[in-house]
């Protein structure tokens, strides 16, 4: 795998002594964006970091994106997660291609929910429990000639 930018790893903490880690880079040769985060982390947290990828200059809007949220720690209330929703909407002009959510069993039925949620306002978003098949489902993509 080819990186086009940097590893960049970003360590977060908030106020009650919680920490999270997170790291993203980019795949030149698979037109991918890849962001893997684990431990504890809360909403502005969440919503700096998608804010992070998509203004980074290497990210574009045809970019494949790989979330790996298997190892957080982070269960959002109802007005977070609308929050959340809400923020993801607004990035869809960022946001052309496909993006595979691979989470948690626990967190599975809000991943599912976020994303009906989202693929009624056209972002392409869909959740998996095995990273093998968010790879594969993305890798389709690719074989259909956008990477």
């Amino acid at each position: 795998m080819s990186l086009c930018a940097e590893q960049k790893n970003v360590w977060m903490k908030n106020d009650q002594n919680k920490t999270g880690y997170c790291n993203y880079y980019f795949s030149e040769d698979r037109g991918q964006c890849t962001v893997v985060a684990y431990g504890e982390v809360d909403f502005e947290q969440s919503v700096r970091l998608m804010d992070e990828v998509v203004n980074d200059p290497v990210f574009h809007e045809d970019m494949l994106l790989l979330v790996n949220l298997k190892g957080i720690q982070y269960h959002p209330d109802y007005n977070e997660f609308i929050s959340l929703k809400d923020h993801l909407k607004s990035l869809k002009p960022r946001l052309n291609n496909k993006i595979a959510l691979v989470c948690s069993r626990k967190m599975d039925i809000l991943a599912h929910l976020m994303c009906a949620f989202l693929n009624k306002e056209n972002v392409d978003i869909k959740t998996f429990i095995k990273l093998e098949e968010a790879e594969n489902w993305l890798k389709m993509t690719r074989k259909v000639g956008r990477y």
